[in-house]
């Protein structure tokens, strides 16, 4: 069925009813490859008007019989993880690998793929969820940013100008801050709903994979839907949600000689964004464990990979806000505290 034919151009097939023409399609029902004058004139015969026509690149997965000797497809190779005919388990290169009927081997794979969409769908639903937390997050914390910054804005208007080098050190860490916070949250908003499309096409298709197609087609597309799948499954970001809890508040006050000790910026914790930022860190649960690219063999089990665990949170860099230590990495940045004690004029 795969010789060429005349005139088609390189790799065509051709009818099998009428070898001077290129094949446009092929007949799962009758295993042959026809061109469209072939199939009319089959189809127009009353036992065959029940016969179909599909794209030739279908061809493989419709197969019902071995392509090389027109044998039909009895049993299912579990080390090839394919269907064989009969003769190919007695002497065959099956001789030797262990087998199951195909029902069996199609029951397998539509469990397996159940559980695929299953999985797929439950992490839709999580997604979702986090989405609708994320613009509320985002607001509270232009809220809580906005209040900083005029705290320290007001505080700092009354003092005299040789502290406004410590001025603009606690406003530069508390840009620090908001950046750390809003970078995270904007990430998430920019990719949780390309991940949603994503994983409803794949599930979508899984779901389809299961209910259409007949066992052997199945079993033919099992490694396609799988690989697909495993492309389209939602893998979080690297976010530092850490960066995001708790409230950036300042304080300021008067009893003390040095700046660094009476204006620094606090970081204490916050009810309400701490029970968002934990209700993200519920729903994209970077522990749950996803399978592997490939396709996972039949009554095997296959390889699982984990998503990659969010990065550890980097600390603000200014040694003054308080709790968070200086990372090595950024190196030792002073501000005007740093660099001496600075009194009033």
């Amino acid at each position: 069925q795969n010789y060429r034919a005349p005139g088609g151009g390189h790799g065509a097939v051709a009818c099998s009813n009428h070898p001077d023409k290129p094949a446009v399609g092929y007949c799962p029902e009758l295993s042959l490859a026809l061109s469209q004058t072939g199939y009319d004139e089959l189809k127009a015969q009353p036992a065959l008007r029940h016969i179909t026509l599909v794209p030739l690149h279908e061809m493989d997965n419709k197969r019902k019989a071995d392509p090389t000797t027109g044998e039909a497809y009895t049993m299912f190779d579990i080390n090839l993880q394919r269907p064989i005919t009969t003769a190919q388990k007695l002497v065959g290169a099956s001789k030797s690998h262990e087998v199951i009927a195909l029902d069996e081997a199609a029951a397998a794979a539509r469990k397996e793929l159940r559980e695929v969409a299953r999985r797929m769908n439950d992490q839709v639903a999580s997604v979702r969820m986090a989405c609708s937390q994320l613009e509320k997050l985002q607001f509270a914390m232009r809220e809580m940013i906005t209040a900083a910054r005029q705290g320290i804005n007001d505080y700092f208007a009354q003092m005299h100008e040789k502290i406004e080098r410590r001025r603009k050190g606690l406003l530069a860490d508390l840009d620090n801050i908001a950046l750390r916070k809003a970078e995270p949250v904007e990430g998430l908003i920019n990719s949780l709903p390309e991940a949603i499309r994503r994983v409803q096409e794949a599930a979508q298709a899984c779901s389809a994979a299961v209910h259409e197609y007949d066992d052997l087609e199945l079993l033919h597309r099992k490694r396609q839907m799988l690989e697909m799948a495993a492309t389209s499954e939602f893998r979080p970001p690297k976010v530092m949600l850490d960066d995001i809890r708790g409230d950036v508040l300042f304080r300021g006050d008067d009893r003390f000689l040095f700046l660094d000790e009476c204006s620094r910026l606090e970081r204490p914790g916050n009810a309400d964004i701490d029970r968002v930022v934990g209700l993200l860190s519920t729903l994209l649960d970077t522990s749950t464990s996803q399978p592997s690219s490939g396709a996972t063999p039949i009554l095997t089990p296959g390889p699982t990979s984990q998503w990659e665990s969010f990065a550890d949170p980097t600390p603000c860099s200014p040694c003054s806000v308080v709790g968070l230590p200086a990372p090595a990495a950024q190196g030792q940045r002073r501000t005007a505290a740093n660099e001496g004690a600075t009194g009033y004029a």
